[in-house]
């Protein structure tokens, strides 16, 4: 999963991209973390039984979420940010950290800072408020600063209804090479 700072850096930029969509700006930020503040992420991820992929046609079809709303949004978009950072735009460097018996934790570490003051979070909901004081502590091992910048600009092209409509259809997220 992306770090909590890259979450809300996500949720940001959909902010700055998408304007009028979202009425309650910290519920929908809020949102954007809370499926990582959950015990079970398997229920919180509505992950497909024994795997790690999100089920977003039952999410749809069934209205597990009311994706209507701006905690409903939020919460859509930190899913969708998980899977398309993990098995499409950085699946080599999680692939090679596992390899590793390793994880991307220090290199989100790293990058923490950067990632506050270049997207310019003001928000920072009180339950992770930890991770955004911690201090680097090793240099990046797997991750590149500069693609995860191109990924979190490429990521908000599409609108969340985009990606509805389009899961809805061809049970595809929409993904842009970055």
């Amino acid at each position: 999963m992306p770090s909590y700072m890259v979450h809300l850096a996500i949720a940001n930029e959909y902010l700055k991209k998408h304007k009028n969509e979202i009425k309650n700006k910290e519920e929908f930020i809020f949102a954007n973390i809370a499926p990582d503040l959950a015990e079970n992420k398997e229920k919180s991820h509505f992950y497909i039984k024994n795997t790690e992929y999100t089920d977003y046609e039952r999410i749809i079809k069934d209205n597990k979420l009311d994706l209507k709303s701006d905690y409903g949004k939020g919460y859509f978009l930190h899913l969708l940010a998980d899977e398309t950072f993990y098995y499409y735009y950085f699946k080599k460097e999680y692939q090679k950290a596992i390899n590793e018996e390793s994880d991307l934790y220090c290199d989100w570490d790293a990058i923490t800072k950067s990632v506050i003051n270049d997207y310019k979070i003001k928000y920072i909901p009180d339950e992770i408020k930890e991770f955004a004081s911690r201090e680097e502590q090793d240099k990046k091992k797997y991750l590149d600063y500069k693609k995860i910048k191109r990924y979190i600009k490429q990521f908000n092209k599409f609108s969340l209804n985009d990606q509805i409509n389009n899961i809805s259809k061809n049970n595809k997220i929409l993904v842009n090479n970055i």
